[in-house]
């Protein structure tokens, strides 16, 4: 890969580019089988949610909650008299 990068990429892009070309992209979702066609939207968020660790919805929550803390919009942790 260090010799000849560029030749390296390029075979694996025309790997990539064979195997979907000749076996189509598959995909089976919600009890159907999807070939070469949109499994629609809720596909997308699906796959966002099972496919995310723990930890990175924990940080997620966590910036949210920080940057409207920081934009003022709500306050949160601070207990008004």
């Amino acid at each position: 890969m260090w010799v000849r990068p560029f030749d390296v990429l390029r075979l694996v892009y025309d790997y990539a580019a064979r195997k979907a070309g000749a076996e189509g992209v598959n995909i089976f979702f919600a009890g159907q089988h999807f070939l070469d066609t949109d499994p629609g939207l809720l596909f997308y968020p699906t796959v966002v949610v099972l496919r995310t660790t723990p930890l990175t919805w924990v940080g997620l929550m966590l910036t949210a909650v920080e940057t409207i803390r920081r934009l003022g919009c709500v306050d949160i942790f601070i207990a008004t008299r």
